[in-house]
């Protein structure tokens, strides 16, 4: 588990389970657990020896050195995607990663709005959400890490708006691409979703403010399918 200042520590990836058993003449039955996930690749950018991805997928499944985690502020894991996390971690993972396939886990406690929410609810929660993701940037790069996953924080149950969330989350990667030092070790930035809402939502301002004209941006565009 990590922190780091105002968070507390955060493919299609669709997850299954085969087993093969065999029965040996002893009667024995072994049991061999292969796992297998299905990446789907939504769009790709690359700049300032940073990569942006948009993934659909499961990020309980997703192999990247830290994963973030959208927590509430007891760390408590009681629903959303910080629920799903814990079931398939372990309890564990309130002090490390657990059974996840990432190295660390950062919880980022994100804005958390009531229902229906107002204009002013709204604005301050952006500036929260931007302060948060820089941070998980920052803490990233503290850690030495090489990537990290980060979804839609706060817009399940935490009532912010999906769109508006994309966008903040997509408007911050940018200016944490721009003001990073270019001399430092390339970074992967993934933003996984499972759900196509979401997923359709994050590509949108990916695609909006991240696939503009620059000198210095190599960047594609392409929808395969992985399996990892």
């Amino acid at each position: 588990q990590l922190a780091c200042p105002d968070c507390r520590q955060a493919s299609l990836q669709s997850y299954t389970s085969m087993f093969s058993v065999q029965l040996d003449r002893f009667l024995c039955l072994l049991g061999i657990q292969e796992q297998i996930a299905v990446c789907q690749k939504i769009a790709t950018y690359m700049a300032n020896k940073v990569s942006v991805t948009v993934w659909k997928g499961d990020l309980c499944a997703f192999k990247v050195d830290a994963i973030v985690n959208a927590a509430n502020e007891s760390l408590s894991h009681m629903g959303g995607l910080a629920k799903a996390l814990s079931a398939t971690g372990g309890r564990t993972i309130q002090a490390e990663t657990g059974k996840l396939p990432c190295m660390k886990l950062i919880h980022l406690v994100g804005p958390c709005l009531q229902n229906d929410p107002t204009v002013h609810m709204i604005s301050h929660a952006k500036k929260l959400l931007t302060k948060g993701i820089l941070n998980v940037m920052t803490c990233a790069e503290e850690h030495k890490f090489s990537s990290v996953a980060i979804p839609a924080v706060s817009s399940g149950i935490f009532n912010f708006p999906v769109s508006i969330c994309a966008d903040v989350v997509v408007t911050t990667i940018k200016k944490y691409i721009k003001h990073k030092n270019p001399t430092s070790p390339p970074f992967e930035i993934h933003l996984v979703n499972n759900d196509d809402p979401t997923m359709k939502e994050m590509e949108r301002a990916f695609k909006e403010i991240l696939l503009e004209p620059l000198s210095d941006v190599r960047r594609t565009v392409s929808t395969p399918i992985f399996k990892v």
